[in-house]
Parts: structure tokens; C-alpha cells; sequence
């Protein structure tokens, strides 16, 4: 498990959209609170002490900050819809961590920890599902929404390679290295 952790680490991951970290700042400027909604884990996995700080450092590095958008909550733990043998959603930083749980429903449960109701969700996700369930909660707190599939990494997606990606785990199982596809 600390070997394969690394893959959080190691491999170089890009921006999709170029253009989307001065889109996000921009929103910013006009006031608009903006926050990112993740699925990602929380917690140690193997060598990452927190993923959860390890995702927002690198959303900073890639020239996105949510933290101003509710800057007096730097981290809630929403303990009362954990589940067992489920970490509880999170909110670090303008980060919200949804893993194992709808999107939705951690999106009201900080919308009402935070108390603020927006005149309007804006949501982008890859997920169809993801949207839907955003879309529900929306509907049911009588909040305006536009919902947003996310194609975009369809365009760098390649058949998987099974071959290639055993041998990339296997490899960084035993050198704790990592080999990027452009190797091969």
C-alpha cells in the first residue's frame, strides 16, 4: 500500500482546460464564492499523511485557491452523515470531499453548516450522476441551477493498455518509481 500511494505523488497530472484557473479567479473578482466539489479520498493512504491536503496544494499549484470563498471555515468534518467504515465528507481550505457519499447531499449538508443559501448553483462535473444528484438538491431547497457535463478529458483519453499498466505497477511496486506512459 505506501508503494502504490505514490501514485498521488509521482505521476504528472496537467490542466485540462487551460484556461479554467483564470476563469475560477475571475469569479472570484465579481464576489462570486466559489468552491471545488471533490470525490477524492481524505486521510492517509500509504506515504500521503493527507490526501486531502495533498489534492488542495496541487489544485494551488496548478493556479487554483477556493479558500476565499468562505475564509472563516478552514476545515468541518461532517460526523453526522458519516457512515460506517466511511471517513466523513470534509471541508478544507474551499475544498468539499465527498468520497463514498452523493455530492448532493454533501453539498447541503455544508450549504447549511455554513448558512448561506446561494440565489444560484453553478455546477461542472464529469459525472453524470454527480450533476443529477447536485441538480436534486438544488431543486429541493428551491435553489436556481445549471448543470455542466465535463467532456473535456474525453479528448487525452487512450484505450486502456493492460499490458503497460502492469508493467508500470510492477515497477513501481519494486523501484517506488514511477513510468509515464511516454516511456513506452
Amino acid at each position: 500500500v505506501d508503494r502504490l500511494s505514490l501514485l498521488f505523488l509521482l505521476p504528472k497530472r496537467r490542466l485540462i482546460e487551460e484556461s479554467s484557473p483564470a476563469f475560477v479567479k475571475a469569479l472570484r473578482k465579481q464576489s462570486v464564492k466559489v468552491i471545488a466539489l471533490t470525490s477524492c479520498y481524505t486521510g492517509r493512504v500509504g506515504v500521503v499523511e493527507s490526501v486531502e491536503r495533498w489534492r488542495i496544494d496541487h489544485l494551488n499549484q496548478l493556479g487554483f485557491s477556493f479558500a476565499s470563498s468562505f475564509p472563516q471555515c478552514k476545515r468541518i468534518e461532517f460526523t453526522d452523515i458519516a457512515q460506517p467504515k466511511k471517513t466523513p465528507p470534509l471541508y478544507e481550505d474551499g475544498v468539499l470531499f465527498s468520497k463514498g457519499y452523493s455530492k448532493g447531499e454533501v453539498l447541503q449538508v455544508f450549504l447549511d453548516e455554513v448558512s448561506f443559501t446561494p440565489s444560484e448553483i453553478i455546477f461542472i462535473d464529469d459525472l453524470e450522476c454527480n450533476l443529477d444528484s447536485v441538480e436534486q438538491v438544488a431543486k429541493e431547497m428551491n435553489i436556481p441551477f445549471r448543470g455542466f457535463h465535463f467532456t473535456g478529458a474525453k479528448r487525452f483519453a487512450k484505450p486502456l493498455n493492460k499490458k503497460r499498466m502492469i508493467f508500470q505497477l510492477n515497477h513501481l511496486m519494486e523501484t517506488g518509481e514511477w513510468l509515464p506512459d511516454c516511456v513506452f
